[in-house]
Parts: C-alpha cells; structure tokens; sequence
C-alpha cells in the first residue's frame, strides 16, 4: 500500500449477507431508542428493586455500549482485521487526512451550531449533559467507547446495507443526527440541532467513503468528541 493509497479501494470484505447486516442494525437501533426514551428500563430497575441514580446510569450505558462493540465487532470481525493493519502501516497518512477533514467539518459545523445559539438561547441538550457527568464517565464513554460504537453502526453496518455511496451518506448523516437529539425539549429550537450533529456525521461518512477504512473516522470521532468535551468542561 503506497502513501496515497488511502484513496484507493481496499481489498473487498464480506463476512455476512446484507439482511444480517440490517437486522442487526435495527435490533441495535430499537434497543438504542428504548434506552434513550423508553420508561422499559426504569421499569425492569423498578422490578428488580434497584435504585436508579446517575452512576447505576452511566454503568448501565458502558456495559451496553461494551456489548454492542463486541457484538458489532464479531460481526465485522474481517474488516476492521483488514483496517487496523492497513492503518498502522499508514498511520501518517490517515491521520494527516483525519485532520484536515476535522477542521473542514469542524469550522462548518461550529458556525452553524453557533448560528442556531442565537435563536435557540441555549447549547444542544446533548452536549450540556457533559456538564452533568463525571469526567471518568467522559474519558471513558464520550470519548473512548462512544465513538467506536457509533462508527460500528453508523458507518461500520450501515455502508455493508447500503451500497450507493450517495445515499449511504446522506443516511448515516440524517441517523447519526437524529440520534443525538433529545425528544421532549420544550425548546422547539434545539431540533435544529439536529443540522450540526448530521453535518459531523457526514464528515465522518464522507471520511470512511473516502478512506475505506472503518479505524479511520473511528479516530476522527474520538478527535472530535475529545475537543468538544473540553470545549464543555474546561
């Protein structure tokens, strides 16, 4: 693999058929959905006698999200072999591509996440929870394990089901988005959030279609959601 060979396509993978592909995307999309908005969860916490409180929360989360990791792991278990030896062998060049392409989609996105504050009057509910979370929690979930989890399913499965490049972009963006958003705001102003959380999802989209690498926006994420957090924090 040659130095601009990060533009070239990898050798084709395919460990699964397409339907095993999406019916683990949607089983993984309805749990996600039932944790984040579903009263189910509290309920079984109820029954079991359990006391919910932030930190029983946040181990619930990483355990879920360490979960879905191994599970979409198994699954693309060939691919992401194939990636992380295609990455560390040109660690340079990915990065240097990650980069650029962080700042590009940074910029655009900040701007337009700062053109909505003016009329919403206050930051996406998504990012003022980092406010209400422990830094370890952060280190850990936010910036480590969050981001290998949605790259697993927002980039990772969702290419595998969908093969036109166009529409895979603009699908990963629009879902990645929407799943950022908080339902139940009354601040009807913060769904238009959802345009700067789907601006960064096609950035890390058009980054793995660029790529062919899954640990490629793997990394950039984690270099987005660690600024960002500071950004929050500090």
């Amino acid at each position: 693999m040659e130095t601009r060979a990060i533009f070239k396509k990898l050798p084709e993978i395919e460990e699964r058929s397409r339907k095993i592909y999406l019916l683990i995307f949607l089983i993984i999309m309805i749990l996600l959905l039932l944790i984040q908005y579903s009263p189910i969860i509290t309920n079984i916490f109820n029954k079991l006698q359990i006391e919910i409180d932030i930190y029983k929360r946040m181990i619930f989360n990483i355990g879920f999200t360490i979960i879905t990791i191994i599970i979409i792991g198994i699954v693309l278990k060939n691919t992401l072999i194939r990636d992380i030896k295609y990455y560390i062998k040109n660690r340079k060049d990915y990065l240097k591509y990650g980069f650029s392409t962080v700042i590009v989609f940074g910029i655009i996105t900040t701007t337009v996440q700062s053109i909505i504050f003016l009329f919403a009057k206050e930051i996406p509910r998504n990012q003022a929870i980092l406010n209400e979370i422990t830094k370890l929690y952060l280190l850990v979930d936010a910036i480590f394990l969050g981001p290998i989890m949605e790259e697993l399913i927002f980039r990772g499965l969702l290419k595998k089901i969908i093969k036109n490049k166009y529409f895979y972009l603009i699908s990963s963006s629009i879902i990645f988005g929407a799943m950022h958003m908080n339902i139940g705001t009354n601040n009807f102003l913060q769904y238009l959030y959802i345009i700067p959380y789907s601006l960064s999802g096609f950035g890390l989209a058009y980054n793995y279609q660029k790529t062919d690498n899954l640990i490629s926006p793997i990394v950039m994420h984690m270099i987005m959601n660690t600024t960002a957090s500071f950004m929050v924090l500090f």
